[in-house]
């Protein structure tokens, strides 16, 4: 059925976009793993806007030593779109 696959498709989402924002940016290979595999998944689902967020993340090279504060910046951003995306979605699903 349309509708639990896309509530397969949130629960994996936030689940990488948590791994994501718990990553450090010592940790930064981790994070763009994760980042690809969100964008992989929200290019699936239509997610566009967190899918594009997870893709400038993953196309990001990060400079540990000067670019912490960007980098979470760039991941209170990924979480606040995750959060946007998702409070939608059940009035979306419900058009199905």
């Amino acid at each position: 059925e349309v509708c639990s696959l896309y509530e397969e498709a949130e629960v994996s989402a936030k689940n990488l976009v948590e791994m994501i924002c718990l990553g450090s940016p010592h940790e930064y290979p981790i994070i763009k793993s994760s980042a690809h595999a969100l964008a992989g998944l929200c290019s699936n689902f239509g997610f566009l806007a967190l899918g594009e967020w997870a893709k400038q993340l993953q196309k990001k090279e990060i400079n540990i030593e000067s670019d912490t504060a960007q980098l979470q910046f760039d991941l209170n951003q990924l979480s606040k779109c995750c959060e946007t995306t998702f409070l939608y979605l059940p009035d979306v699903i419900s058009r199905l």
